[in-house]
């Protein structure tokens, strides 16, 4: 699990709770290397103040660290947002 605040003078204006949903099997085929590149299922949530509430699921390689997953989840949420 992973929450992220984005705050301006200490005003809430966006948050992320990101959580791993990648099914037990394949998690484990990682931690015995029969797999190196993985790409975790994550569900998100991701609220704005002017906009509300979004939701959805994006894959992810760890290895490429949470930055990145911060940085797609916020683009896939603003793409989401668009299509509105």
């Amino acid at each position: 699990m992973l929450t992220v605040e984005i705050k301006v003078n200490g005003a809430l204006i966006e948050y992320l709770y990101i959580v791993n949903v990648t099914p037990l099997e394949r998690q484990v085929d990682r931690i015995l290397e029969t797999e190196k590149e993985i790409k975790d299922i994550y569900k998100y949530e991701h609220y704005d103040a002017g906009e509300g509430t979004i939701d959805g699921k994006i894959h992810h390689t760890r290895n490429d660290g949470a930055l990145v997953l911060v940085k797609k989840v916020i683009d896939k949420a603003i793409k989401q947002r668009r299509k509105k």
